[in-house]
């Protein structure tokens, strides 16, 4: 598997302060997680145009990597954790000095703190990079260089989408979400698409309803020929 061989590369590198890259360590990113809900996933998959092979660099324990599949794609599932599911864990994204398998497109939904890292890194090894993100990442100063040369599409979410409950290790080591009262997020999400080098000038924005995606069925998932690499 090239993923595994991408590790062995990127085992003892150091990260780049500079950026901020890396700053954050395994004990903060392990804690971050937040499974996103399939119907999120197929959204995107119904709007955007995304190449055959694509690498998940936060897969967690595989929701959006597993829906990518099941459309027909080729995944590459990484993540700094090692949770199982088929994921390939210990793979620290943000030290990777080249992608995994030579995947041109990253589709993710990166821990909040660390998503301004994760786009520029991505765009530094992939062409295109798509982020599940709350709304106000279009917001602040401290992100203008990729927002203002980089990002080419936005798809908010019309409605709330459903809560991303966190998931957290049981005694028995095993992960297991929320099983308290379920509720709708209180805050806006939306898919930002970003590419290394624009061919067209501006940010078009199309707002769509996860509603339309939570039957599968609507958009005619396949699993003929999908992997997870």
């Amino acid at each position: 598997m090239c993923g595994v061989y991408l590790l062995g590369d990127a085992v003892g590198l150091l990260p780049d302060k500079s950026t901020g890259q890396g700053c954050y360590g395994q004990d903060i990113r392990a804690n971050d997680l937040y499974p996103t809900p399939a119907p999120l996933t197929r959204a995107l998959l119904a709007v955007e145009e995304l190449p055959h092979l694509l690498w998940e660099p936060a897969a967690g324990l595989g929701h959006m990597s597993r829906e990518l599949s099941r459309a027909g794609h080729n995944v590459i599932a990484t993540d700094l954790v090692d949770y199982g599911h088929g994921i390939q864990g210990g793979v620290d994204f943000l030290k990777l000095q080249r992608a995994a398998c030579d995947a041109t497109c990253i589709v993710t939904n990166p821990p909040f703190e660390l998503s301004n890292d994760f786009v520029r890194h991505g765009l530094r090894l992939c062409e295109k990079v798509c982020i599940l993100n709350r709304l106000m990442f279009l917001e602040g100063v401290g992100r203008s260089d990729i927002i203002d040369r980089h990002l080419v599409r936005v798809y908010p979410f019309r409605e709330r989408p459903p809560f991303m409950h966190r998931w957290s290790r049981g005694e028995d080591g095993v992960w297991r979400e929320w099983e308290g009262k379920k509720a709708s997020s209180a805050m806006p999400f939306a898919w930002f698409i970003f590419e290394r080098s624009p061919t067209v000038s501006g940010t078009t924005l199309q707002r769509l309803s996860w509603r339309d995606f939570d039957n599968e069925a609507r958009i005619g998932l396949t699993t003929a020929g999908a992997a997870l690499l």
